[in-house]
């Protein structure tokens, strides 16, 4: 091979340019020790910030989930010594390109104090590359929850499931909802199909609606928490939105209340007291008409007002009719007009009342 001689000024030159491009190459390619740690919020150690890390700081913070002590100085990126939700807002708004990361750091970490479910801990660190060091407080532990005790409901009783901690004993506890009884209505009774209660109150079978005391459904007029309302005489079903006796009911069942109406409603419930005190459920309605009947025939005779002039005045049947169901005794007037509530009350369609 024949060797090619250079000036030495020239060599001297090709010399330094080698040396100046090995430099620049070497620049470009080494990355700064400052720059190999993990970023600030990088929990899971992937090289980025993502909605992922912000939501384990977040159940760092609430205590819902165990996070590596070797992470945790990651997780306090606004350097308070702490791991809170605004830790995780911040990673968030990183990971979604609203601010800047806070930079990158290979922390080696020594524990102080081990955290339980009752109690923090703590830890300090310092960055292997920079030496930038701080302490974090170690959020207490989640519970470490055994198996659930329940204690199943019934009909018109919560239940309730129970878990305890393993370490600490802490009970953690949930309700069940009761699941309501099963109405069932049989005759002129409601009961649950599941636990046989009998039904109190307002109670809802199928598309029908009662009123039951103890199991037993009401029937015709009862005034309920200072309210007016009907209820069929023969099957117990609430009438609503319609016309009874001449009375006009809500759309929700309650009576149009006037004067007139409550001394009507009043003397209706009065009549059905009786009616229920000197007859059998088992009796026909011409059984408890002519009981009614004789009822009323064994009151005594007592004329209390002029009939004619009475007769003008609103609401002079109920008038009449409590002379015998107040009073105990009245005129030929005071005896129909009883006799008439208590004959409706028996289950009479139609009822008149003649007078001459």
């Amino acid at each position: 091979m024949k060797k090619i001689l250079l000036p030495a000024w020239l060599a001297a030159v090709l010399i330094f340019a080698l040396a100046l491009s090995v430099t620049v190459f070497a620049e470009q390619t080494t990355v700064p020790a400052a720059e190999e740690g993990r970023l600030q919020g990088d929990m899971d150690a992937d090289g980025e910030l993502t909605s992922g890390d912000a939501r384990l700081i977040l159940r760092a913070a609430l205590s819902l989930e165990k996070v590596p002590a070797s992470s945790l100085p990651y997780a306090d990126v606004d350097r308070n010594s702490l791991t809170e939700a605004s830790d995780a807002r911040d990673t968030l708004r990183c990971a979604l390109g609203l601010e800047a990361p806070a930079g990158r750091h290979t922390y080696e970490v020594e524990i102080g104090k081990e955290a339980t479910c009752v109690s923090e801990g703590n830890l300090s660190y310092v960055c292997s590359v920079c030496g930038e060091a701080g302490s974090v407080t170690i959020p207490p532990l989640p519970h470490a929850y055994g198996a659930e005790t329940v204690t199943p409901a019934s009909c018109d009783k919560a239940g309730e499931a129970v878990r305890v901690c393993r370490d600490c004993g802490a009970k953690d506890s949930r309700t069940i909802r009761a699941k309501g009884h099963v109405w069932t209505s049989s005759g002129d009774t409601v009961s649950c199909s599941v636990c046989s209660a009998k039904a109190r109150g307002f109670v809802t079978v199928g598309e029908d609606r009662f009123f039951c005391r103890n199991g037993v459904k009401e029937k015709s007029w009862c005034e309920i928490d200072g309210a007016f309302y009907f209820f069929d005489r023969s099957s117990g079903k609430q009438r609503a939105g319609c016309t009874v006796d001449g009375l006009k009911l809500t759309g929700d069942g309650r009576a149009v209340e006037t004067p007139y109406s409550r001394e009507k409603i009043r003397t209706f419930i009065k009549a059905k007291k009786i009616l229920a005190e000197i007859t059998d459920p088992s009796d026909s309605v011409e059984d408890k008409k002519y009981k009614a009947f004789m009822w009323v025939l064994r009151k005594p005779y007592r004329q209390y007002r002029e009939v004619g002039v009475a007769m003008q005045s609103e609401g002079f049947e109920m008038l009449f009719a409590n002379d015998i169901f107040d009073r105990g005794n009245g005129c030929c007037g005071s005896t129909s007009y009883a006799f008439a509530f208590l004959a409706v009350e028996a289950g009479c369609r139609a009822v008149y009342v003649n007078d001459d």
